[in-house]
């Protein structure tokens, strides 16, 4: 029972280390049983709310030594089903709709293949209205 707490400890670091875009420390025991630190660098969120709220889709880019077959072997690695993103396979570049903690911190851990992750951003204009001078009443 205790290494039932130490695992569901360390699930809550590394999901909170993912929001966080932190590094992560852990242990692994070397060959004479003492701990040792890995410090395992995360992909950082970029474009995405301050408050770590995640409600929209997410984009996620791959470095240039990880192909089309890379990408979707990477999504299969972190246990997120095809049905859940779209692979962009021009651009080899992924939009993820259906999005868990626990998948999302998998993902980030890969910056060997994954260059960016990204919240898809809604644009707007409705601060900085430009006037349109010379344009008819009727907006035609």
């Amino acid at each position: 029972m205790k290494d039932f707490g130490n695992i569901i400890l360390s699930l809550l670091i590394l999901v909170a280390a993912a929001f966080s875009g932190e590094a992560v420390t852990t242990g692994n025991n070397n060959e004479s049983g003492h701990r040792k630190l890995v410090d395992e660098k995360l992909v950082p969120l970029s474009n995405c709310p301050a408050d770590g709220s995640l409600t929209s889709t997410l984009i996620i880019g791959f470095n240039s030594d990880c192909d089309v077959t890379c990408a979707v072997e990477v999504m299969q690695t972190a246990n997120i089903d095809e049905t859940k993103y779209n692979h962009l396979k021009s651009s080899n570049m992924i939009t993820w709709n259906v999005i868990s903690d626990a998948e999302l911190a998998l993902l980030r851990k890969d910056g060997k293949n994954i260059s960016f992750i990204e919240c898809d951003g809604v644009v707007t204009i409705e601060d900085k209205l430009v006037p349109l001078n010379n344009c008819p009443a009727d907006g035609s």
